[in-house]
Parts: structure tokens; C-alpha cells; sequence
């Protein structure tokens, strides 16, 4: 009886594997290190880096020399980035409402003083912890290839649905 209840748990894991795949956590090829000292300091701080510095946050996890693109749709130029890894992209919305704030400071790019006054005006955003995520990719161009179809999808289903109600009319 016994071995009949195990035979069907590891069918049913193997089944699961099977359909779905297994997580790229165990087949992808990323920087392991890096990702989970990444991971364990958002999950160590309390407010999950939320509200601090991007200067110190950065160079508290190593990112001064990682490169990184705007992923923003609607907001500002360069608040919402994504830092690129070896098979892994963090994540990160920086609050950018704050009196002061430039597009060149967003960009990192101006002269001297912008770049300093971007150390105290540029903060993760409080309502969106940054995150990591596992894709196996290596390609910093891949990964944003990606990321801007999947954007463009979005937008695209909105704008549809958006026709969809305007033909429909007032409800």
C-alpha cells in the first residue's frame, strides 16, 4: 500500500515536470552568486530597499558598473530600469516626483552637480519593491527584444479593448 502511495506522488511530480517544465532556477545558466546576494538583501531589509537611495542601493549589491536600460511605458525616462546579469534582470522603480529631479539625472547623464544631486533625489519607488528574475538569458539585447514585445502586446490588447467600449457606447 505504502509503495503504491509512492509510486503515484513521484508520477504526480513527474507528470507536473513534465507539463510544465523544470523552473529555470535548476536548468537556467545565470550568475548564481550575484543573484542570490541580489535576493537576500531585498529579502533581509525590512521595507525591501524601498525608499532608499538608488546611490546607496547600488553600491551596496554592485550595480555601479552593471549595465542597465529604461523600461519605462508611461512614466519618465529611466524610471523604471533593468539591470542586466548573466541570466538574470533585476528590476527597479525609482520615484521620480521628487522637486529637483531631471531627465538627465534619471538618464545619469548631465554634468557633475546633476550627477551629484542625483545621489540624494533618487529613491526605489515605495509602492514597487525591486525584484529579480530567472530567464536564462545572457543577451542583454534579447532580453529587452523580449520584454519591449511583451510591452507592445500590452498595449496592444488595451488599445483593442479600449475600441471594443468605445463602439459598444456608454453604458
Amino acid at each position: 500500500m505504502l509503495g503504491i502511495a509512492c509510486l503515484a506522488v513521484v508520477s504526480g511530480v513527474a507528470l507536473y515536470v513534465w507539463a510544465t517544465g523544470l523552473p529555470l532556477s535548476w536548468t537556467a545558466d545565470y550568475d548564481r552568486a550575484r543573484y542570490a546576494r541580489i535576493s537576500k538583501a531585498i529579502a533581509a531589509d525590512p521595507q525591501h530597499l524601498c525608499g532608499r537611495r538608488l546611490y546607496d542601493v547600488a553600491r551596496e549589491l554592485g550595480l555601479e558598473d552593471a549595465p542597465w536600460d529604461d523600461g519605462n511605458v508611461q512614466n519618465l525616462p529611466g524610471s523604471y530600469r533593468i539591470y542586466h546579469f548573466r541570466g538574470f534582470a533585476l528590476y527597479v522603480t525609482l520615484e521620480y516626483m521628487q522637486q529637483g529631479l531631471t531627465q538627465n539625472m534619471l538618464l545619469e547623464r548631465g554634468s557633475a552637480v546633476e550627477k551629484l544631486q542625483a545621489r540624494d533625489l533618487l529613491r526605489i519607488n515605495v509602492h514597487m519593491p525591486p525584484h529579480v528574475l530567472i530567464d536564462g538569458l545572457s543577451s542583454r539585447e534579447e532580453r529587452m527584444g523580449i520584454y519591449w514585445a511583451r510591452e507592445n502586446e500590452a498595449i496592444r490588447k488595451i488599445n483593442e479593448q479600449m475600441q471594443l467600449k468605445r463602439r459598444r457606447g456608454p453604458s
